[in-house]
């Protein structure tokens, strides 16, 4: 792939203003439909409409807010809550903090609003952003969430820069239509009683399935154009992380968070297979099986002979030997064509062409790119066009043209193309934002682990 064929930051920004006022010109539309649908329904005067309309509000809200509410029962803490004597990966509760504190303190000088941090126990080893217009006042809605896992990976200027793209959504760079959920909550309640007061006969089981119809119309072909449009804002998220802190640490971040994602997948695909030959295991015991598999790899970088230790334990295990049930064929049918869907719906069943990481990472071969290591990096992205850097399919750009976030490879050649037309987008961060806590001793990569 050229820098020719990646977009330019005018271009999306040009696209960024175009969605966020299609978003505002929907929310003004929905929001005067609301108000007309609510005072036709105050005007009818019957009990029976307002009881379905209280019924429709509460099973929207669990459809549009479901996500935010298990968001909300991640287990995990507010940085904020953290007490001195702590250690989260390789930081004191200290450093952390000191970290959060210079993250923030440009936008606390503004008297902005300020997001609550939160350092969840997830093995995925992502961060992302929740922002709620209507409901400040909650704060794990208006939050960033952080895995703990990267605090066992990433070095200081590598989880500010992750820290400060998640702010980049935070401030600006995310759909009004995603922060203004509640509108979406309240049409897909009053619609269906609306099309159900127009005809003079109506049963409850008409309004029922009006009202799935129109949660599904709300919930899937809507989610999947804002996912679509939100590369976009991916984009400018990465180029207002990479302003503040250098563009080497949001790369190297970004390739620590992407290589433990694809770590999970690959987990996933040997398990799935394990359980398609072992009938004495099935997918309910998934879970259970994934959460061993990663109590037993190390904490750092794993690769392919600390994933077969590894899966060798947990299959010797006691707690494994006490999940093992003896299926009948009929039952063993059943799970294998359910194994068999999944592999398929997650794209398991294909192999990807990787980049060879030793033509760029052989300066300080650490899985990290440093300065001598990122001009090879930029020219094996651009030199390979059919080949990725992560074996997993969200990392292949015909693959990612079709999701909610760029590939890696898109990722970092934008970057390099706003680098090329910005003199002040620097590789390192600014003197003014280096200082940082002590750096976390990284992980050494085993010795058969070809890339990072």
């Amino acid at each position: 792939m050229s820098l020719q064929a990646i977009p330019s930051l005018d271009t999306l920004a040009r696209s960024a203003r175009r969605e966020i006022v299609l978003d505002y010109l929907l929310l003004t539309a929905i929001w005067a439909a609301i108000g007309g649908m609510a005072w036709r329904l105050l005007a009818l005067r019957q009990p029976g409409l307002l009881g379905l309309a209280l019924l429709f509000m509460l099973l929207s809200s669990l459809a549009h807010l479901g996500g935010v509410v298990a968001i909300m029962r991640l287990p995990g803490r507010r940085v904020k809550h953290l007490r001195l004597p702590e250690r989260v990966g390789a930081y004191t509760a200290a450093d952390i903090q000191r970290m959060v504190a210079e993250l923030l303190a440009p936008h606390q000088r503004r008297r902005r609003e300020l997001p609550a941090i939160y350092i969840t126990e997830s093995a995925d080893g992502n961060a992302f952003v929740v922002n709620s217009l209507l409901f400040n006042f909650i704060k794990p809605l208006n939050a960033i969430y952080i895995s703990r896992r990267l605090f066992t990976i990433l070095r200081p200027a590598e989880i500010k820069a992750i820290l400060a793209h998640e702010l980049g959504h935070f401030y600006g760079h995310m759909r009004p239509l995603n922060r203004n959920r509640s509108a979406l909550m309240l049409l897909n309640a009053l619609l269906p009683l609306q099309l159900g007061a127009t005809v003079s006969t109506f049963s409850f089981g008409v309004l029922v399935a009006s009202w799935y119809a129109t949660s599904f119309v709300l919930s899937v072909p809507l989610g999947r154009w804002l996912g679509r449009h939100s590369r976009t804002f991916e984009f400018l998220s990465d180029l207002h992380a990479a302003r503040r802190y250098g563009i080497l640490p949001l790369v190297n971040g970004l390739l620590g968070i992407i290589k433990t994602a694809e770590l999970e997948y690959l987990l996933h695909k040997r398990l799935l297979q394990i359980l398609r030959a072992d009938t004495t295991l099935t997918l309910a015991h998934l879970p259970d099986l994934l959460d061993q598999l990663n109590r037993a790899l190390p904490a750092g970088p794993a690769g392919a002979a600390d994933i077969d230790r590894a899966l060798e334990q947990v299959l010797r295990s006691e707690r494994t030997r006490r999940l093992r049930r003896q299926e009948t064929p009929s039952q063993t049918a059943e799970e294998t064509q359910k194994i068999d869907t999944l592999v398929e719906q997650f794209l398991m069943n294909r192999t990807f062409d990787l980049v060879d990481w030793s033509t760029w990472d052989n300066h300080t071969p650490d899985g990290r790119v440093d300065e001598a290591e990122y001009p090879r990096l930029i020219e094996a992205l651009t030199a390979a066009s059919d080949r990725q850097l992560f074996a997993i399919p969200q990392d292949n750009d015909a693959i990612a043209a079709h999701g909610t976030h760029p590939s890696t490879r898109e990722r970092i050649l934008f970057l390099e193309k706003c680098r090329r037309s910005d003199p002040s987008l620097t590789l390192r961060p600014p003197p003014t934002t280096h200082r940082s806590p002590p750096a976390a001793r990284p992980a050494r990569r085993p010795a058969d682990t070809a890339r990072p």
